[in-house]
């Protein structure tokens, strides 16, 4: 349901209604005043928003709030770390059904990042976390295809743990923390930097400790983004920036309402070696892992 009400609150299908709706105004006779309003409505503001760079802005609020992380080999300042979880997301699944040949997204960074993270800390756990995020046709599952496309770049993933049942980032959050019991120590958590806020509220609010490590960026650093002497008008403009924020911050304020996530706007905690005090468990994983290696 909440796809589905973000999908018809989005710049694009709201222009698109918007164009729908003044056309049929100004074939009546009697509504060609409220037509023409309403189409000059609808392309003022298709200008402010798309052609204009307030998708870019909103995403790098996102993208800017966990910084990124310049020394993969040292995470957690020198400390151990637990493990490491890549989210979903990353791979068209009726692509790779229907081609029978593996089919990536723009996210890929997320399972590349995920890989040289493997190799650098083999100590580390590692888990995947992403069954469907589609609605109807959930065949192949996320993990499925990933798990293929991680085989068949050569990395060994036998003792490497795949979720592949929920249907989004909290169902993968509160699964993945039943099915492993984390312990205190952090896991590194691997998802695009747009999306890094909501994800690691609803991770922490399932009890995880988690350590961000943002990837697939879409802005440039800080205030560099969307400055006017790196902007200019193009046509047909960038409605699909202005469509990812508002998806975004529409599901932060969801989480938040719906008490999901502890702040409206998660952050990098002061100490984040502090792990959740109500569960003291270790993880439930093999002692040894060969996930990192990788097969020549």
């Amino acid at each position: 349901m909440k796809k589905l009400l973000v999908f018809a609150l989005n710049p694009t299908s709201l222009f698109i209604a918007g164009l729908i709706l003044s056309f049929i105004l100004l074939l009546n006779s009697n509504w060609v005043a409220k037509g023409r309003k309403l189409l000059g409505l609808v392309l003022l503001c298709y200008i402010g928003i798309g052609m204009f760079p307030v998708g870019i802005w909103a995403l790098n609020k996102l993208e800017e709030r966990f910084p990124i992380q310049t020394d993969p080999t040292h995470l957690n300042d020198g400390s151990p770390i637990a493990g490491i979880l890549v989210l979903g997301g990353s791979v068209n699944t009726i692509m790779t059904r229907e081609r029978n040949q593996v089919q990536v997204g723009g996210n890929i960074e997320r399972l590349t990042e995920f890989m040289r993270l493997a190799r650098l800390h083999p100590e580390a756990q590692l888990a995947y976390v992403g069954g469907q995020g589609l609605v109807f046709d959930v065949k192949p599952t996320e993990a499925e295809v990933s798990k293929r496309f991680l085989q068949e770049l050569g990395m060994n993933t036998e003792a490497m743990w795949f979720e592949d049942v929920s249907r989004n980032t909290e169902e993968g959050a509160q699964i993945s923390y039943e099915r492993l019991q984390p312990g205190v120590k952090p896991w590194v958590l691997i998802t695009s930097a747009q999306h890094m806020p909501r994800a690691v509220g609803l991770f922490r609010k399932a009890g995880w400790n988690i350590l961000a490590y943002p990837v697939d960026y879409r802005t440039l650093p800080g205030e560099q983004s969307g400055r006017p002497m790196s902007w200019r008008p193009s046509w047909p403009g960038n409605l699909h920036a202005a469509n990812d924020a508002l998806y975004e911050w529409s599901a932060l304020t969801f989480a938040w309402l719906r008490q999901k996530t502890d702040t409206l706007f998660p952050a990098p905690l002061q100490n984040h070696t502090l792990g959740p005090a109500t569960n003291p468990a270790a993880g439930s994983f093999p002692p040894a892992n060969p996930v990192a290696q990788v097969t020549q």
